[in-house]
């Protein structure tokens, strides 16, 4: 029987999946402390950009969101200003989903110009091998 690594997330896990992909979670508290070394002033810049290369389930991505609108910038533009790349599909997936709940929770609507940005901001690719010079730029 092979033995799961189940996450809150209900993402099952093999150790085989993670040893061969290196997955590993950074905890809230960690993250916190982490965004916390970040100068107050790159979370209000409306031109600042964040780049997450293994964004995993999201947790960084999704503290950078929420710092950003707490900074005052607005949700759309938040989001717009945040890019990420995962290798494993599920993950994208679940990390998109939990980009929604918090825009939502922001009184977001989440339309397709939404949804295009979060597709066209948070990719499954491996991160050495992806064009970020023509993903960026648009």
């Amino acid at each position: 029987m092979q033995d799961l690594t189940t996450k809150n997330d209900g993402i099952a896990r093999s150790k085989e999946r993670i040893t061969k992909n290196g997955e590993v979670f950074t905890p809230k508290a960690l993250v916190e402390k982490m965004m916390d070394k970040i100068p107050e002033e790159k979370w209000k810049d409306p031109k600042a950009t964040f780049l997450e290369p293994t964004f995993g389930s999201g947790n960084m991505l999704i503290c950078m969101l929420e710092r950003r609108i707490s900074s005052g910038i607005s949700p759309i533009n938040a989001l717009q200003t945040l890019f990420g790349v995962e290798l494993m599909q599920d993950n994208v997936d679940l990390c998109k989903d939990r980009i929604r709940d918090v825009l939502r929770a922001n009184k977001v609507k989440i339309t397709k110009k939404v949804n295009d940005i979060i597709d066209h901001n948070f990719v499954c690719s491996d991160f050495f091998k992806w064009d970020f010079e023509n993903w960026c730029s648009k």
